[in-house]
């Protein structure tokens, strides 16, 4: 699940904090099957790309978290060293890696086979 995403359903039902958000949609029933691993797997890897990129803890609101993302200039450099922006992914290597609707080289295919690289 990416992180936005989560973020909507987060505004949808009122929770406050991204340590609301994190909970409720790890224990929510309604989110639980065959790939429900990988969705929070995915979920907490753009949450740490974005701790990685900004101030924001457990405890910022949904909103500004959400506000923020919207309105930042710049890309998202995530933990293996990719930079994510409105769409465009390139690899921790530089390497443009065309449309890209992740947060995160976590799980981009291009991505991986320059980790296998390197």
């Amino acid at each position: 699940m990416h992180f936005m995403e989560a973020l909507s359903i987060a505004i949808e039902r009122g929770w406050k904090t991204i340590n609301e958000v994190l909970h409720n949609i790890k224990s929510d029933c309604a989110f639980r099957d065959d790939s429900s691993g990988i969705k929070l797997k995915q979920l907490y890897s753009e949450w740490n790309t974005v701790k990685l990129n900004s101030n924001f803890t457990a405890e910022s609101s949904v909103v500004e978290v959400m506000m923020w993302l919207k309105y930042m200039d710049d890309g998202l450099k995530d933990e293996l060293g990719g930079i994510h922006e409105e769409g465009l992914g390139w690899s921790p290597n530089g390497d443009f890696c065309g449309e890209c609707s992740n947060m995160t080289c976590v799980g981009c295919p291009q991505c991986a086979k320059v980790r296998q690289e390197l």
